[in-house]
């Protein structure tokens, strides 16, 4: 490299170059040494099939894997005990990554995942996803089969996993590879055989193998197998082990294919068999065992082919239990498949036939199975393999139907459903009114399947529905309300009137509206019923609130009346509520709340005021509620809870945004611990009156759906709470609602960077400590709490200690990133919580090391500070003269920036003016006349005058000038194409003369030059809508001075003129006052902001690249101003441009549009629908915009209310006049009700253009919309 310096001395110039040999000699040293990562072991091969156990002993056996410590399994105490009611089960299989939908094998690890055996492959589950385990004929440390049979885990960590075909492996789970055992005919020592059934750790951890032809224990210090055969026993003639078991006292229990239980003592070998004996019913009952488990009184459980046995050791006797047609409660079928006692002692029992658990009398036995209609139920019938994980979730393994995941937390919130094949259940899912009598019954209504009586304590069901042919049925199976009198009766609203039902007599007797008779009910549509304190019944219907009169069996009506303001506010009484005060309130659903004063007969309105902050939030009003402190609490449908304030008579509100998980409260119950318990469209919310904190629960926790319904709540006589929704019933007890204490155990489970993985000394999962060499000095990771009952509620934090002082919690996330982190020493800490919020909070610890670039070194910092002190000492001079001819430059340079800043304002604060003054111009001349004005006045040019065509569109003239004289104007007339100007109006292109050459010019011009002066120019075309209108003119005494940034400034003048004109032409064209009136608002919109915004952006960026030439720093202050604002520009653009009218309509007219919009909407709603077109032609432009915005209203009415399958729309035009039909097959509205703007909008436009429309519904039978309009020509 060539490096001198101008001025140095020769001594002075060795030195220097002596400076940078050994800078770079000491950096190609430093580049080429450094420690040596340690080379990783090579991994010992696997066995290969057939060869013996003890040529795998001379090969390298990697260390034991760290096993960490085991949490802690979850107290039973929190379990819940299993519900009598419905279970709910999650399913996990191939689509959710399960490599095979037969899961023989459920296991957990001590680092807390859990493994599913399939027959396709092993699977890790994280919770979140599988990782499957295959054989790899390229890997010989793969999987050695691919039907996994059994899997346990030693005490040391390794994982021994049981195959069909390939015999034992052992899973290393910090190498994560596969060590083979297998039989070997002519090693006696090695596995009986390579078809295991089962394994099993022994209390002493020794490990069991269960093959087909004996049984092995393995010897963990020779690496060799000691068998065990049965059939040398006598009375035992089979090899084949099918099961292992130690109970409670070491002893070991053997099962077999034919050889029935054996009791087995390993110190001996020997064998006692327990057969079956077909005329001895005390026996086994088949000699094919296939499960053995133990319960916690000690007695063994054995499952054969043929039946379940219950056996206690110290009998010999085996009590049998048998699948009964005739008896409900018995086996649900003879072949079992699995059995397992969980941690609260409940016995599972898997077979073909379905699931069953022991009632706890030991009696009977409860089922689970598939059922196609509830998609929570199990997901196939034949159960092969049960396990309970560490938090007490139940894991059920199935053939063919994947893993079903049973979480027992939400048994706290039991389930009722309805099922078509029991009649003993709830008659319908659809759940309205819920009412609990004095004598503790729950009487739940539906919306179309009658009544039900429910006794919580039996699961007992009785149904009331109505019957056509028995007058004293029930009214209608549509109920809306419940209540009960002193006198015991019910009071039952329904859609057809409403009912009082005797509960002794089972008579129902029914009230309806009577046209003839003015005191009947007000309406047959009841939506709540309610009795008082002083036991007056109030009824709330669809045309206002009654109150019943014993006597004589009639009605007072309270309805609004408009002229009354103390008359109730609106018809639909959704809601009655009487407080301690002995106030009634009444909540309608449309039109807010009222308080009635008894005394004085009036109504003291609530309504919502948009305007007032302190007014009721919503007018649709679904429940009113008194806590234990007087406080009263509304529910509405869209505005949250609201809390009444009496001192103030104003309310204030909870919505979402302050926790509430929607703002829908149907029903507000009240905890004995002050609680209130709201149900909602998303669940049901505990609220806390005191802290104004929610605590918020969903179908995920046991609820029956994220939904509710009106009046469906109810409090128990116990204290239970019940709510009902559109897929069931709910029912809990407050004080059982708690969270889960298990601590989940956190596991990282990715860690790579730009999603390449790191490597690591161990898998990811079990690394202590990883090492980062710049220039990887960054990482991502991802983890996961394995807490398996709601995985996607686990909350996540991390930390990298001498990195960041707090934690980052980031909420259900579970991936973390870090870049470009220095060289040094590093603790990664990862913390997780459960579903319910309670955090582990012991984390786990990585430590992570960074090693540095050489640069970044002790030591290499300090060579460069010797060399920097040397280069520094020999350069001072140079140094010094250097920055003074430097400084001397940028105060010259400073000067001549510091002027052109000054003019670059000056020009920016003239286009400013000129802008103002164009726009006050109404004509063109004005227009032109302001361009030459600004252009001389204000920009500084010594001459301008614009070009246009003459009147009769043949010669170019000058229309307007400034500063050239009269005679010179004369003579400044061309021909069509003529000279420079004919050019600029022929091509639109301008023309830039910097320096005039005479000689180009006609004599009388070239004269007229000459005596104005003129040394330079520049013609600029006026183009308006790509048509040059006139050229712009702008002349110079003087040479030269026309240059990029002169020339930008009149050309963004110009193309601001131009644009004035088009809109001058714009208002001329048009001849419709509203599209004037827009346009001018536009015009406005644009002058006042994204106008004078774009021209200052383009003077900046012009001052900006006079400035740059090399110096880009001095610029920066101009470009992010200009940047800035053209973003405004966009932004504010962006908004005018999407308030303007459907252009669309305009130019493509109404049926292309239409069909347009149906298929955005059909995408948008997965509802298909049908356009029918008849004859179709383009109509006034009015006609068409009413016609687009009814159907536009009309499907947004569909998407929104009528859950309708199908939509169909035609438009048949006739001569003269057009008919346009929506129709669904939707839920369908009574018409006679009050509906709200959607309907009403579309009775507004069909009047606006004289026509009539049609609305055609009922419920249940669609609805259809029918518009004709008149048309002309």
């Amino acid at each position: 490299m060539n490096y001198t310096v101008e001025g140095l001395n020769g001594k002075m110039e060795r030195k220097l170059f002596l400076l940078i040999g050994v800078l770079l000699t000491l950096i190609s040293t430093s580049c080429g040494t450094g420690a040596l990562a340690p080379d990783k072991p090579e991994p010992s091969p696997a066995l290969a099939p057939g060869a013996s156990v003890d040529a795998a002993q001379d090969k390298p056996v990697s260390a034991p894997p760290s096993r960490p410590p085991t949490s802690s399994r979850v107290s039973p105490k929190s379990l819940p005990p299993i519900c009598n009611c419905v279970l709910r089960f999650d399913h996990l299989n191939i689509e959710q990554g399960l490599s095979q939908s037969s899961v023989r094998v459920l296991f957990q690890d001590s680092r807390g995942f859990l493994w599913f055996g399939t027959e396709d492959g092993l699977n890790r589950y994280d919770g979140y996803t599988f990782k499957v385990y295959k054989p790899d004929p390229d890997m010989p440390n793969s999987l050695s089969d691919r039907w996994i049979t059994s899997i346990v885990e030693d005490k040391e960590g390794y994982l021994w996993i049981g195959t069909r075909l390939g015999g034992l492996n052992r899973y290393d789970p910090g190498t994560e590879e596969f060590t083979h055992f297998l039989n070997d005919e002519a090693e006696p020592l090695s596995l009986s055989s390579n078809q295991i059934n089962t394994l099993y750790l022994d209390q002493d951890q020794n490990l069991w193998v269960g093959t087909t032809n004996g049984l092995d224990r393995f010897d963990r210090t020779e690496k060799t197998f000691e068998h065990y055969d049965p059939s040398r026993n006598e009375g035992v003639a089979e090899r084949n082990i099918t099961a292992i078991y130690q109970d409670q006292r070491g002893r070991f229990w053997v099962g077999t294919t034919a050889g029935g239980l054996n009791r087995f003592y390993p110190e001996k070998g020997l064998f006692i068999s327990y057969q079956n004996h077909p005329d001895d019913p005390k026996t086994i009952s088949h000699y094919h065992v296939t499960a053995i488990a133990e319960d916690k009184n000690g007695v063994l459980w054995v499952g054969t082919r043929n039946g379940l046995n219950r056996f206690r050791p110290g009998t010999i006797r085996f009590d049998r239990f048998f699948h009964s047609e005739k008896d409900a409660a018995s086996l649900a079928d003879n072949m079992i498949n699995a059995l397992y006692t969980d941690s609260t002692g409940n016995l599972w029992v898997g077979t073909t036939n379905g699931l069953d658990r022991l009632d706890p009398g030991g009696k009977g036995f409860i089922h689970y199975r598939n059922d196609p209609t509830f998609s929570k139920s199990l997901s196939y019938d034949n159960v092969i393999s049960i396990y309970e994980d560490r938090g007490g979730v139940l894991w059920f393994g199935t053939y063919g139907g994947g893993a079903n995941k049973y979480d027992r937390q939400r048994d706290n919130f039991t389930y009722y459903r309805h099922d078509p094949k029991d009649s003993g259940t709830l008659s319908g899912n659809f759940i309205f009114p819920i009412y609990i009598d004095r004598k503790g019954y729950a009487w739940i209504g539906t919306s179309n399947a009658g009544l039900n009586r429910f006794n919580w304590a039996t699961n007992e069901v009785v149904r009331y529905q109505h019957d056509p042919d028995h007058r004293d049925s029930l009214g209608s199976n549509s109920l809306r309300s419940i209540a009960q009198d002193f006198y015991g009766m019910l009071w039952i609203g329904t859609a057809e009137g409403l009912d009082r039902f005797d509960p002794e007599t089972s008579i129902f007797k029914h009230y309806q509206r009577d046209t003839s008779n003015p005191n009947s009910l007000s309406a047959n549509i009841v939506y709540s019923v309610y009795v008082d304190r002083q036991n007056t019944l109030w009824v709330g219907t669809f045309s206002g609130l009654d109150r019943f009169d014993r006597e004589t069996e009639s009605f007072i009506h309270y309805r609004p009346r408009t002229s009354d303001r103390h008359s109730l506010s609106g018809g639909s009484v959704n809601t009655i509520y009487e407080d301690r005060e002995g106030n009634v309130w009444v909540g309608t659903l449309e039109s807010g709340l009222n308080k009635f004063d008894r005394q004085t007969q009036e109504f003291t309105r609530y309504r919502f005021d948009p305007d007032d902050k302190l007014s009721l939030s919503n007018d649709a009003i679904q429940s009113v509620y008194q806590d234990r402190k007087g406080r009263i609490w509304i529910g509405t449908a869209g505005g949250g809870l609201n809390l009444y304030h009496p001192e103030t008579d104003a309310f204030t509100y909870y919505l979402e945004n302050d926790g509430l998980p929607n703002g829908v409260v149907y029903g507000i119950l009240e905890d004995k611990e002050g609680y209130l318990w709201l149900s909602t469209n998303f669940g049901i919310s505990r609220f806390d009156p005191e802290t104004g904190t929610f605590r918020n629960f969903d179908a995920g926790d046991g609820l029956q759906s994220n939904e509710f319904n009106s009046t469906a709540y109810a409090k128990g006589k116990n204290g239970e709470f019940y709510f009902g929704g559109i897929n069931g019933l709910t029912v809990f007890r407050p004080e059982n609602i708690r969270n889960s204490p298990y601590l989940p155990q956190i596991t990282l489970t990715s860690l790579t960077e730009d999603d390449t993985p790191i490597a690591t000394d161990t898998s990811v999962e079990t690394a202590q400590n990883v090492t980062l060499s710049w220039p990887q000095n960054s990482l991502e990771f991802e983890f996961a709490a394995l807490s398996y009952d709601q995985p996607n509620k686990n909350q996540y934090a991390y930390k990298l200690e001498g990195f960041d002082s707090n934690w980052h919690f980031i909420g259900t996330k579970r991936d973390g990133r870090y870049t470009n982190l220095s060289g040094g020493e590093y603790t990664l800490l990862l913390k997780a919580s459960n579903s319910d919020g309670v955090w582990n909070e012991s984390p786990v610890r990585i430590r992570l090391t960074v090693i540095p670039p050489f640069w970044q070194t002790i030591w290499f910092r300090a060579l460069l500070g010797v060399i920097a002190a040397a280069i520094v000492a020999s350069g001072f001079r140079l140094r010094t003269k250097t920055i003074q001819d430097r400084n001397r430059q940028l105060e010259r340079l400073v000067r001549e920036r510091t002027s052109a800043l000054e003019t670059r304002n000056q020009e920016i604060q003239a286009l400013y003016e000129a802008d103002e003054r164009i726009l006050r111009n109404v004509s063109l001349n004005q227009v032109f006349q302001t361009l030459v004005d600004v252009a001389v006045d204000m920009l500084n040019a010594d001459r301008s005058m614009v070009f246009a065509w003459d009147a009769k569109q043949t010669r170019v003239v000058p229309r307007v000038s400034h500063g050239f004289s009269p005679e010179t104007l004369k003579v400044m007339e061309f021909a069509k194409g003529e000279g420079i100007v004919g050019e600029v109006l022929t091509t639109g292109k301008p023309v830039i003369v910097r320096q005039i050459e005479l000689n180009g010019f006609r004599p009388d011009v070239r004269a007229a030059l000459i005596a104005e002066g003129i040394r330079s120019f520049v013609n600029l075309p006026i183009v308006v809508d790509h048509k040059v209108v006139g050229v712009f003119n702008v002349s110079f005494t003087r040479p030269s001075l026309i240059g990029d940034d002169t020339t930008r400034l009149f050309s963004a003048l110009t193309r601001r003129a131009a644009i004035s004109i088009a809109n001058m032409e714009l208002f001329e064209q048009t001849k419709d006052l509203a599209v004037m009136e827009e346009r001018n608002r536009l015009a406005r919109d644009l002058h006042d902001s994204a106008k004078q915004k774009a021209f200052a952006a383009l003077a900046q960026l012009g001052t900006a690249r006079g400035i740059l030439n090399g110096h880009g720093n001095s610029a920066t202050l101009h470009l992010n101003e200009a940047e800035n604002l053209v973003t405004d520009v966009i932004q504010e653009l962006t908004f005018l441009v999407q308030e303007i009218y459907p252009i669309a309509l305009q130019e493509k007219g109404l049926v292309i549009t239409l069909r347009e919009h149906i298929f955005e909407w059909e995408n948008r709603n997965d509802v298909p629908v049908h356009l029918v077109t008849r004859d179709e032609r383009r109509l006034p432009f009015e006609v068409e915009q009413a016609l687009y915005r009814i159907t536009q209203e009309a499907l947004a009415n569909v998407a929104r209310h009528s859950q309708a399958r199908r939509v169909d729309v035609s438009l048949v035009y006739s001569g003269d006049a057009v008919q346009l039909s929506v129709a669904d097959d939707g839920c369908g509205f009574d018409v006679n009700l009050k509906h709200g703007m959607g309907l009403r909008s579309i009775r507004e436009r069909v009047s606006s253009i004289h026509g009539v429309v049609q609305i055609q519904s009922a419920p249940g039978q669609g609805t259809r919309i029918l518009v004709q309009v008149p048309i002309k020509g």
